[in-house]
């Protein structure tokens, strides 16, 4: 099983939004049962618990894209410099809002 670098910061992505004390380390076998799900629509029968972390990682940051789609829908909104701040380093997470949101860039 070979996973694209693009899918890869996906995951970084996922494991960012979600990170708290406690959360699971990163391991292989998360990543790939997490892989399975989203281009197979496989469900693992026994889930590893970093698989649980990106599972609920991928929820809060489509709940978060969401809420900035609902409450922001203007290209003046004054808060886009502090998401673009939030997001520096991860232009395709900016990217992905911007245009959920509507708005060019």
């Amino acid at each position: 099983m070979r996973i694209r670098p693009s899918f890869m910061r996906e995951i970084e992505r996922f494991d960012r939004v979600n990170r708290q004390p406690g959360s699971p380390e990163k391991s292989d076998a998360g990543i790939r049962q997490f892989f399975e799900l989203e281009s197979r629509g496989i469900r693992p029968e026994s889930p590893d618990p970093y698989f649980t972390h990106l599972c609920n990682g991928k929820a809060w940051w489509e709940w978060s894209v969401n809420q900035y789609a609902e409450l922001y829908l203007t290209d003046d909104w004054p808060g886009w410099s502090q998401v673009e701040a939030d997001f520096a380093g991860d232009e395709r997470g900016l990217k992905q809002v911007r245009r959920r949101c509507g708005v060019a860039g």
